[in-house]
């Protein structure tokens, strides 16, 4: 049972002590956040049990900020009425060290794949970083290191699901995921903009009623509308 009026008080009091991070935050390549930051309103959205998240560490716990939770609840409550879907997260809050294993650990994979292809080690590097840098963000460039940021997955049928490309879900997230919030962060065609490779899976908090300007059949990027609006938030 999700104690809402804990949830309630614990935001008031994070946002009187401070640290808030602004909703509209710009975190990419080329604005990078202090890698030491770290959020001082983390709430844990599941234990991880028998890391089913599957994890690098196992031990990691699935976190975002207060108000992305809260947000996050109606949304997936609302999923469940209208569809029956079941969203869940899979991964929110990122620490610069966690960030920097899931790079190496990508960097390392695609080294690998690239010298099954027989290129040289030289080639094999440069395709291994350039594969990398288009998928995964590096430490400091991550804005899941914000808080407000998360990789959704789903269960069908009792089962859990982190591939939701073409799916009912990820359908449903692209269509409504603005009416709570949220906004898709690497939208199909916009590679040129967000600098990473169309993710379904990936969206971002920017809050409501701010989220709707992002949408209108097809989704705004984040640098594009603070261009739109002048304002670039750090």
């Amino acid at each position: 049972m999700i104690n809402f009026t804990f949830l309630f008080i614990y935001a008031i009091i994070c946002n009187y002590l401070g640290g808030k991070m602004n909703n509209l935050i710009l975190v990419n390549k080329d604005n990078p956040i202090n890698i030491n930051y770290v959020p001082n309103d983390l709430v844990m959205t599941d234990r991880n049990l028998f890391n089913f998240h599957g994890y690098l560490d196992p031990k990691h716990k699935p976190r975002v900020s207060h108000r992305v939770y809260l947000a996050f609840l109606k949304l997936s409550k609302c999923a469940l009425e209208e569809e029956k879907l079941k969203i869940i997260i899979d991964s929110g809050y990122r620490s610069s060290d966690y960030q920097n294993k899931i790079w190496y650990y990508n960097l390392k994979n695609n080294y690998k794949q690239a010298k099954k292809n027989k290129l040289t080690d030289l080639e094999s590097l440069k395709y291994a970083y350039e594969r990398t840098n288009s998928l995964v963000a590096l430490p400091g460039q991550s804005e899941h290191q914000t808080g407000l940021a998360i990789d959704i997955a789903c269960y069908r049928n009792g089962f859990y699901s982190s591939k939701i490309s073409d799916s009912k879900e990820s359908a449903w997230m692209s269509e409504n995921a603005q009416r709570f919030g949220f906004i898709l962060r690497y939208p199909k065609g916009k590679e040129d903009i967000t600098k990473y490779n169309y993710e379904p899976w990936h969206y971002r908090y920017v809050g409501y009623p701010e989220s709707l300007d992002f949408y209108n059949g097809q989704w705004l990027t984040l640098e594009e509308y603070l261009e739109d609006k002048k304002l670039i938030l750090h």
